[in-house]
Formats: structure tokens, C-alpha cells, sequence
């Protein structure tokens, strides 16, 4: 969850989960559910936004797709 975040905001507009997945699968144990575990997580902390080419926002892991575009957060949270 910690190093997925880096890699999102390391692109403007964003990546694909796809391209996310494809890109960083090897260099990690986890297989694609706990990736969009992870991702799930990130969405409801609030520091990423997950798109489909519908337009429609993704908030629960089982729905994200590799088409769906991993994006900052449009509005992010501090920490104090």
C-alpha cells in the first residue's frame, strides 16, 4: 500500500491498473487481488482516485479493471 501510491503520482495522468500491474508484477510477491486490495484501500484513504473509461469512480477492489485509470487524489488529506 506504501509503495503503489509513489508510482501513481509519479504519472500526471495517471497510469492503468493494467500498466500498473504489468509494469511492477515482478518486482513484488503480490498477485493482481492484492493489488487491488491495496489500491481499494488507497481510495478510501482518500489518496488516489480509481476511473473507468465510463467516467464511473471505482471504490471497491472487485470492480477495478485493467482499463481503469489509477489517478491522484483530486483532493488530498493532511495528517496532523
Amino acid at each position: 500500500m506504501e509503495q503503489l501510491p509513489p508510482l501513481i503520482y509519479a504519472h500526471d495522468d495517471g497510469l492503468s491498473f493494467g500498466e500498473l500491474f504489468a509494469t511492477t508484477c515482478n518486482l513484488s510477491p503480490a498477485d493482481s487481488v492484492r493489488y487491488k486490495e491495496a489500491l481499494e484501500r488507497l481510495v478510501q484513504h482518500k489518496e488516489i482516485d480509481i476511473v473507468g473509461q465510463d467516467g464511473a469512480r471505482r471504490l471497491k477492489a472487485s470492480t477495478i479493471t485493467d482499463k481503469d485509470q489509477l489517478l491522484p487524489a483530486t483532493q488530498k488529506t493532511f495528517g496532523f
